[in-house]
This record gives structure tokens, C-alpha cells and sequence, in this order.
């Protein structure tokens, strides 16, 4: 069983009955509950006759080699030629000469619901038809030449793989950047630590970093048990999982829609080479953080995969396996809770199935679920702390909606991040809105003729509905990385409409194919482009700077880059224009209080630190750096307390444990102090700093035992730490003086 572009389709070209057999027509048609039915009934001399149920519109098409005849049975038939329409009643027959443009279709079913019966040869629209075919017996076929063409859609994976692994090779070479993948990944003690069980615990239960995504973080602990931190084999693991996606995606398009007269493998192909090679996906590919995009992804093919073989045969396994597949979709990242309402599109078009409303209920409900965890995650961890006003979100989606399709068709100044305007101008929204309206009213009404066009379109609005901006989480009016699923739709209501056209005007075909080659190339071009300004976070900033206006973000980040490179002054401009953007930003006072203290700058630093902490309680970075800074100019009862504030806060992090030892020792709390070096210890066991100063800590004490065990550890870990070794030699003469001779 296949499904094509309009329906269901259930084809079998098996010769039913011999000849000297009876062929009972009416008996098949009245047992047939499918849409769309044919089975060649017997074989005369070189033709055969097929018989058909068939319900739907088929798109207009011809045949190069082959007349068609077709022979009512009962009801009506319409056959649209090229400016004429044919009228078949019952008993009426007639033949489409081969290379004629044609398309048959069914009048409205009756006001009873009653069947009609037919002998045609295509589907139609709204009612059951039963028909019957004479066609050529297809020519025996050399068996090789059969195999080749059935390898075919496999040969286009495998370009399409291949040509994504090419673009895409230079990310072996990126490192991680400085925004999100320290957070996820890269400073991240549990998927630093790899695959444990302690720590799929902690994925499957935790809400940090405002989302819940716990098999997209699995998947980054097992990349760190296969490849440790090297950053390019981390990118390497996303390209892999993308270039998956867009294979997937080309067979599927392909089952969907093609028929056994009718291959749609260039068309689905197409689609999946803009998914895969388009600049805008650059961002969700590119970014290790944005696993959760590509892993999403691959798992709403795969659901929509399942749901196929469910609709074709259905069984309460295969159910299962749609469940499964949209559970890890959804545990890999929310944003896909709008799969149910597109497989109801899908049941429209091109399933033409009708409304399946009951089956999508479990899905529905699973995602309700997931939607409420994670608007509490997000919530809770203060991601909807950028307040605006409900009519200007919607304004700003209106417009959104409208630049991402731009950008699909011109692709220029893509950033990281887009700052929210200022102001939006009442004639973008109002443009933007009288757009989507429009295009939305043409969708509708193209409904029928091009159900293509409209179920990509709304394709394209659903998927994008739970980041449009509505509900608002984050300070980004819109991001490249939201477009990677919806613009499929946008993909296919393009290929599809250019597909139908050139049926219809095959001569401009060659035209076609040198614009589609010649953009083909242009995205390519453009993609590898995108692709290095992400090698780092200096390139990536310093591109977001140069493509937007009054971008904190990008200032905020690209003095975090510089500071970290050594280079405080420019780092300090950079915090400089950041705040004076934002002059409450505490982050960008933070980094600011940072970079001078990294210029010796110590007062003004903690200056900065203090308003950083002020503005932001909860800031353990700012507390720690300041806790860190007051301790260095002896002030330590304050260095304390903001050292013990930042422990609280963060309690897993085993600097903050070690600065606030160091603190305690200094204030003489050598007992609260050999705690803090343990705790420090349980969280990173192979750091040797923190074994030296717990040994002299225990030797100050006088339990010399302990102090020489871990100064020990210090130089196992670390041979050449001479201050290391010399308090450890200092350690074993004092305990030697200390043994009474005998």
C-alpha cells in the first residue's frame, strides 16, 4: 500500500482472474471501504481491464506513451481538459489520447450520501466512484534496469547526505561557544560526567536552564562518553543527526505523495535539500546547545513515519510506536507539541482521509501536558521576566511571520540574535498583518485546487505558534533557529505549486531547472557563509554586531569573549555600550566589574560587582567574583558572606566551594574550612589545588596523617606542584620530630 498525494491508496496490479473466470464487478465494488481502489480485474491480449473506487481530486497530469479510455458504470465523471471539461454519465465512455493534459475529478456527493459507481481512472473529490481501466499491459522489463530505478531514491539520500557532511565539515574545527553550551554542556557537572545513572536522574527530573529536554541532554552526556569536550566531534553529532532528518524527510514527502504513475521523488527531494542546505537552519545545526532542535526534529519525521504505517494497516502496536516516537520528540524539545494538529492536516492533505479527530487525542493530550511543564519551568526560572504589553507581542509576531519569510527567499543578514525594537511602526504591523491575512484568504481558497499551497501554509502558521511570541520567553523578538521545522511547510507549498505548474507548461521545464540549480548553488554559497561566523564566539558577536542595531546581547557576549581571551580593555568597551543600552542590565555589570578587576582595577570592580549583585540577589557569578575580590584585599568577614550567598545558590560548583575554604582558613574557621575543601573535592576529585590547600588546612590542625595523604594525592595528580612536594617533605619532618625515639 501507498499513499499518494490526495489520498489513501490501495493499488493492487495483480491479475485477478484468468481467463475462462468470472468477473464479478459488483460484488468487489460493494465490499470495497477504501477511497481509492485498483485492482486490475483480468488480461485481454496486450491491454487490461481495472476496475476502481475512487474518491478525490487528481492533479492535472498526462501520459507520453499510453491512451487512456474511460467507461462509466454509474454516477458522473469529470474530465478537465485544456479549455474544455467532459461530463461522463452512466454508460457513457471516452478516451484521453497520450500526451494530452488532463485531470479527473468527481461532481459533489449527493445530498443522501448515497454512492455513486464508476469506470474511470483517477481519484476525485467528494464521493465514492467505482471504475474500470483499459490500458497496455506494461512491457516485461529487464530485471537490472528495474533494480536500478528502484535504488534511485536511495542514490538521492545518499547525495543529499553527502552534500550535507561537505557543507557542513567545517564545524570539526569550531569550538563550543560562549552562549548556552557552557550552561548545557561544556560547564556542566553532569554532562560533564558522562552517562550515569545519577545523572539521567537528574535529566529526566531537572528544569534548569528554563526548559525541559531530557533525552536532548542524555544524548549531549553520551557525545561526552564517546568524544570527551571536543567541541567538533559535538558539532559533528548534530550535523549527523540533521543530515538524518533531511533523508528521512525526502523519503517521507515520497511515500506520501507518490503514486504508482506519478513519482514524486524530485519534488520531495527539493524540499529536503532546502531543510537541509538553507542558511537559516545554520544556526539550529551549528550550535551545540541547539541539539534539542535537530533531535526534535528527527523525532517528528519519525512520529509521522509511525503514523503512516498506522493509517495504513492500524493495530494498537503501531499506535504504540507513534506514542513512542512523540514522547521522545517531545522529551527532546517542547516546541513540538503542534504535531497533532499537522497529522490532522496530513488527514487532509494529501492522506485525504477526512477528520480523524479520536486518534489525535492521546497526542493532544500529551501535549497539554508537556505545554504546562514547561511554561511552570520557564516561569520559575524567570525566562518570561521581559515584560510587554499583549498588543505589541502580537504585533511583533505579525511581523515575524512576515521576516522569516523574507529571509527563506532572501537569506541576508542572519544574527544569533535580533534585539526587540524599540518601537514597532504601526505600518509594519499593519503590512505584515494584511499579508498574512491575504495569503491566508488565497490558502483557503485554494483549499481544493492546490490543497498543497494551503497545508503547507498551514503548516507553516501552526508550527510556529508556540515561539511566535505570544507568550514571550526571552528578550529576542525572533530567532533563526524557530524556522527550522515550519518552514517545511513554506518548502512544500513552493515545490509542490511549481511541480503542478509545469504539468501544466512543460516546455518551460528547462527554465526551471537552471533557476532551481542556479538558487541550489546561491543557498549552498550562502550557508557555508553563515556557517563561519559560528568557529567561535568572537566571530559570532562580532557578525550579530555588524548585521543588527542596538544588540546588548551581542555586546554582552562578545566582552565576555574578549575578557576571556585576555584582552580586558576591549572587553570593557564592550560592557560599556552593553549598559549603555541597558543601564540595569546586572550581567553586563557583572562583566564589566569582572574585566576591570582583570585590570587591577580592584575598586571600581567591586563597584560594579556590588550593583551587579543589587540589581540581581540571586546572581551567584557576581557574588562569587565579588566574595572572590573582597577576599584578595583582606576584607574577608564581607568576603564571606557573599562566598557563602554564592554556595547556596550554587551548590554544585566546586570553585564556589573552594573560594569560600580559602576564606574560612584565612578567617581562622579551620573546621568550616576542611569542610568546604571536601565538598569541593566530592564535586571535581582530581583537581590538585584543592588537595594541597585541604593539606595544609589538616596540617595547621596538626593532623599531619591526613595533611601528607592529601599533599600526596596533590603530586599524583599533579608531579611538578613543587609547593606541593615541599610542604609535603616539610609535613614528614615535623611527624618525624614528633615520634618518640626508642
Amino acid at each position: 500500500m501507498s499513499t499518494p498525494a490526495d489520498y489513501p491508496y490501495v493499488t493492487r496490479l495483480d491479475v485477478l482472474h484468468k481467463a475462462l473466470e468470472i468477473v464479478d464487478e459488483k460484488a468487489l465494488s460493494d465490499a470495497c471501504e477504501h477511497k481509492w481502489f485498483n485492482q486490475t480485474l483480468c488480461q485481454v491480449n496486450e491491454s487490461v481491464i481495472r476496475m476502481g473506487v475512487i474518491e478525490g481530486e487528481y492533479h492535472w497530469h498526462k501520459h507520453d506513451n499510453d491512451d487512456e479510455f474511460f467507461y462509466v458504470v454509474e454516477g458522473n465523471l469529470l474530465i478537465d481538459l485544456e479549455g474544455r471539461r467532459v461530463n461522463l454519465a452512466p454508460r457513457q465512455g471516452f478516451v484521453v489520447p497520450k500526451g494530452v493534459l488532463h485531470r479527473t475529478r468527481s461532481p459533489v456527493r449527493d445530498p443522501d450520501g448515497r454512492k455513486r459507481r464508476h469506470h474511470s481512472d483517477r481519484r476525485l473529490t467528494s464521493q465514492r466512484l467505482y471504475w474500470l481501466r483499459r490500458s497496455r499491459v506494461p512491457k516485461t522489463r529487464n530485471p537490472a534496469a528495474s533494480d536500478r530505478r528502484a535504488s534511485r531514491p536511495w542514490l538521492v539520500a545518499l547525495v543529499l547526505l553527502a552534500a550535507t557532511f561537505t557543507v557542513y565539515r567545517p564545524v570539526m574545527g569550531f569550538a563550543f561557544v560562549r552562549y548556552d553550551d557552557p550552561e548545557l554542556i561544556s560547564e556542566n557537572e553532569h554532562t560533564r560526567e558522562g552517562l550515569t545513572a545519577r545523572n539521567i536522574g537528574w535529566a529526566l527530573t531537572t528544569a534548569e536552564s528554563a526548559n525541559w529536554y531530557p533525552l536532548t541532554r542524555i544524548s549531549q552526556m553520551i557525545d561526552v562518553e564517546l568524544f570527551g569536550l571536543d567541541a567538533g566531534r559535538h558539532h559533528l553529532t548534530n550535523v549527523a543527526i540533521h543530515a538524518l532528518s533531511g533523508a528521512l524527510l525526502f523519503f517521507l514527502l515520497r511515500r506520501l505523495t507518490s503514486t504508482p504513475q506519478h513519482d514524486t521523488s524530485w519534488p520531495s527531494a527539493a524540499v529536503a535539500f532546502v531543510f537541509l542546505m538553507h542558511p537559516l537552519h545554520v544556526e539550529s545545526v551549528a550550535w551545540i546547545a541547539e541539539r534539542k532542535d535537530v533531535l526534535s526534529a528527527l523525532f517528528w519525521f519519525l512520529t509521522i513515519w509511525a503514523y503512516l504505517d498506522y493509517v495504513a494497516r492500524p493495530s494498537t502496536r503501531r499506535y504504540t510506536l507513534i506514542i513512542a516516537a512523540f514522547l521522545c520528540g517531545l522529551m527532546s524539545k517542547p516546541m513540538i507539541v503542534t504535531l497533532p494538529l499537522l497529522l490532522l492536516l496530513l488527514d487532509i492533505w494529501p492522506l485525504k482521509r477526512g477528520w480523524h479527530i479520536r486518534d489525535k487525542i492521546p497526542l493532544l493530550a500529551m501535549s497539554v501536558g508537556v505545554s504546562i511543564v514547561t511554561f511552570i519551568a520557564q516561569r520559575n526560572a524567570g525566562a518570561m521576566g521581559f515584560k510587554l504589553p499583549l498588543l505589541t507581542r502580537i504585533g511583533n509576531a505579525a511581523i515575524s511571520c512576515i521576516a522569516y519569510l523574507a529571509q527563506f527567499f532572501w537569506p541576508a543578514r542572519l544574527a544569533v540574535f535580533y534585539p526587540y525594537p524599540a518601537a514597532l511602526p504601526v505600518w509594519q504591523v499593519a503590512g505584515a498583518t494584511l499579508a498574512l491575512a491575504a495569503i491566508s484568504l488565497a490558502a483557503w481558497r485554494l483549499r481544493t485546487r492546490a490543497p498543497h499551497f494551503a497545508m503547507g501554509w498551514a503548516w507553516y502558521l501552526i508550527t510556529l505558534l508556540p515561539v511566535i511570541g505570544i507568550i514571550q520567553v526571552g528578550e529576542q523578538s525572533h530567532a533563526d533557529r524557530y524556522t527550522y521545522i515550519p518552514l517545511i511547510g513554506v518548502s512544500i507549498a513552493m515545490v509542490w505549486s511549481i511541480s503542478v505548474a509545469l504539468l501544466k507548461s512543460p516546455r518551460v521545464k528547462p527554465i526551471v531547472i537552471a533557476l532551481g540549480s542556479v538558487a541550489a548553488v546561491a543557498c549552498v554559497i550562502t550557508t557555508s557563509f553563515q556557517l563561519d561566523h559560528w568557529r567561535d564566539s568572537e566571530a559570532l558577536f562580532r557578525h550579530a554586531l555588524a548585521v543588527t542595531q542596538r544588540n546588548h546581547v551581542a555586546h554582552l557576549n562578545l566582552g565576555s569573549a574578549l575578557w576571556r581571551s585576555g584582552r580586558a580593555e576591549e572587553a570593557v568597551d564592550q560592557y560599556h555600550a552593553a549598559l549603555a543600552l541597558q543601564p540595569n542590565n546586572a550581567v553586563g555589570h557583572g562583566g564589566l566589574g569582572q574585566a576591570l578587576v582583570q585590570q587591577g582595577d580592584l575598586q571600581t570592580g567591586i563597584a560594579e560587582l556590588t550593583e551587579a549583585v543589587r540589581l540581581a540577589p540571586n546572581f551567584s557569578e557576581a557574588r562569587f567574583l565579588l566574595g572572590s575580590v573582597l577576599g584578595r584585599l583582606g576584607r574577608t568577614p564581607e568576603s564571606i558572606v557573599h562566598l557563602t550567598e554564592a554556595v547556596r545558590l550554587r551548590p554544585q560548583d566546586a570553585d564556589f566551594h573552594y573560594n569560600l575554604a580559602n576564606a574560612l582558613a584565612v578567617a581562622g574557621r579551620m573546621d568550616d574550612a576542611i569542610l568546604e575543601f571536601r565538598a569541593a573535592l566530592n564535586l571535581n576529585p582530581r583537581d590538585a589545588m584543592t588537595y594541597y590547600s585541604l593539606g595544609n588546612a589538616l596540617a595547621t590542625q596538626g593532623r599531619l596523617d591526613d595533611a601528607i595523604a592529601n599533599f600526596e594525592q596533590a603530586l599524583r595528580l599533579r608531579p611538578g606542584m613543587q609547593e606541593a612536594r615541599q610542604r609535603l617533605e616539610y609535613a614528614r619532618s615535623l611527624r618525624t620530630q614528633q615520634t618518640p625515639q626508642r
